[in-house]
């Protein structure tokens, strides 16, 4: 079991410029739990998923420092280990669950063992053999959380999608998601303005 008190620094985002939507530093360790307001979920995002080199602002994340010539090679490997949640995701046609899970574990530079993923997809009854494109938007997004927590990212990022899921489903979703942040010492960024959300599962607000 990981302990759930931060150890090792995973992001640190120092910045000064005022013009910047994000000019306070912001550090985050492995096994957190935070939070983020939804008017600044855009320009974080820009930072530590896209890479985008802000004004004034020293970023390294996983001990990788973002410049403004980064290469792609240094974006693909942040990347890999960062899983960004949405209700975007557009998942290719005649696709199957069980397709989408090998693919997915590909891209992250990981094997796929499909035990753990059909015990979590089947809590939520989703078959490995349907086509993603015919799951709900909730469906979807619980397939991408789970697809993200059993290949063993550094970071997944909520990205306004708690409040599209639906009871009891969120609850279990997100006691799953916390449950991570412990035994595989994930760090979960979620963007929201739930109150009640934050008043159940205790974490730390960044932005």
């Amino acid at each position: 079991m990981h302990s759930l008190l931060p150890e090792t620094k995973i992001l640190n985002i120092l910045g000064s410029s005022e013009k910047e939507a994000l000019a306070e530093s912001v550090e985050i360790y492995t096994g957190e739990w935070l939070y983020v307001s939804l008017s600044h979920i855009t320009s974080l995002l820009d930072k530590i998923y896209f890479c985008k080199k802000g004004m004034d602002t020293d970023i390294t994340i996983l001990g990788k420092s973002i410049v403004d010539n980064i290469d792609y090679r240094s974006k693909s490997v942040i990347r890999s280990q960062i899983a960004l949640v949405d209700s975007c995701h557009n998942f290719p046609d005649n696709i199957t669950v069980e397709e989408e899970i090998h693919n997915y574990m590909i891209v992250k530079g990981r094997s796929a063992d499909l035990s753990h993923h059909i015990s979590m997809l089947d809590k939520f009854s989703i078959s490995i053999d349907q086509y993603c494109t015919d799951l709900s938007i909730s469906n979807k997004i619980i397939l991408d959380i789970i697809l993200a927590v059993e290949s063993d990212v550094s970071i997944i990022i909520l990205n306004g999608v708690v409040s599209l899921l639906p009871q009891p489903e969120r609850s279990a979703i997100l006691n799953y998601l916390h449950h991570s942040t412990v035994t595989k010492a994930i760090s979960v960024i979620i963007a929201t303005e739930n109150e009640e959300l934050k008043s159940k599962f205790l974490g730390r607000d960044i932005l």
